[in-house]
């Protein structure tokens, strides 16, 4: 049911900013985010005979000041480590600076919406990863046969919706649910070893990092609860211009990394997005031992569906 009120408020929206402008469907979007927000909470609470008991807590309805608090993750006071070196910088791809060029062309003139703002992103990802792939391919003759780390074990999936029972700081106990537009996958898809989320691909100006904050402060506690030796968690918010990568480490400590494609930052988007598929890949080392292993949901109660 979220799912089809999700769709419903980006259709309400997008036919609002066509009807009557962006500056002015700006004044509006807060107000109509607290409504659907409203029917969320309002409508899983109505199927809570058919799962969990605890009432139903959407992502979007948590404040961006009780993130920390809720969560129990906090900001890295040594601002986490993002340097890259010269060997770690990756040069842009031609193909990729005319497609977003190309996008922009044939977008001119119409409101900088989601859509829009997915368009680009759709290109850096799928031209990143499949970089990523296209290059182990052409090295695996110089590769052991014996090596589990493969960026092959890594994918790109969409609208991914998560949900998990959480106690918050009043002690009372929710369903948090929301749902993540990118989830970068490694492993098995049926155990769901999730590692990078990148989540609200939001029209230009709001990138989201809050709610991309509690998506990986869930995933960090269910690979805790799973026992999982790094519970480490990477997470993406970007509106295609401005990207917040944000690294949630085992002590719970958060760090993020502030990026622009219009002030020259390309580079650095490509190559720490490289940096996180590097170590999705290097996560399927562990292969064998994870088919040994509970899941996720099977320990933890967190729940992934993908959207319809």
């Amino acid at each position: 049911m979220e799912a089809i009120i999700n769709r419903l408020e980006a259709r309400i929206k997008a036919a609002i900013s066509r009807s009557i402008g962006e500056k002015k469907k700006k004044e509006l979007d807060s107000e109509n985010s607290r409504h659907f927000d409203l029917a969320k909470t309002e409508s899983c609470q109505g199927q809570q005979g058919q799962g969990s008991s605890c009432p139903h807590k959407a992502v979007t309805s948590i404040k961006p000041e009780d993130v920390e608090k809720t969560f129990g993750i906090s900001v890295d006071s040594t601002g986490g480590n993002w340097t890259q070196s010269a060997k770690d910088r990756i040069a842009i791809p031609q193909h990729l600076r005319e497609t977003l060029r190309d996008i922009d062309i044939v977008t001119e003139g119409a409101p900088l919406n989601e859509a829009h703002t997915r368009a680009r992103i759709d290109a850096v990802l799928f031209s990143t990863l499949a970089a990523a792939k296209r290059e182990e391919r052409s090295n695996q003759n110089r590769m052991s046969s014996s090596s589990t780390q493969s960026v092959r074990s890594v994918h790109l999936q969409f609208e991914k919706d998560m949900k998990m029972e959480w106690t918050f700081p009043n002690k009372k106990r929710w369903l948090v649910t929301g749902r993540t537009d990118y989830s970068l996958w490694y492993g098995e898809p049926g155990q769901m070893e999730a590692n990078l989320v990148v989540c609200e691909a939001k029209r230009k100006g709001v990138v989201g990092m809050e709610q991309t904050l509690i998506y990986i402060a869930m995933l960090h506690q269910a690979r805790r609860a799973t026992g999982r030796h790094d519970t480490a968690i990477y997470g993406v918010a970007t509106d295609s211009n401005i990207w917040e990568f944000i690294r949630l480490g085992n002590d719970s400590k958060y760090s993020v990394a502030h990026y622009r494609w219009d002030h020259g930052h390309e580079i650095q988007i490509i190559s720490t997005l490289r940096r996180i598929i590097n170590y999705a890949s290097g996560l399927t080392g562990v292969g064998a031992a994870l088919g040994r292993k509970r899941t996720l949901s099977q320990t933890s109660g967190i729940e992934f569906r993908s959207s319809r």
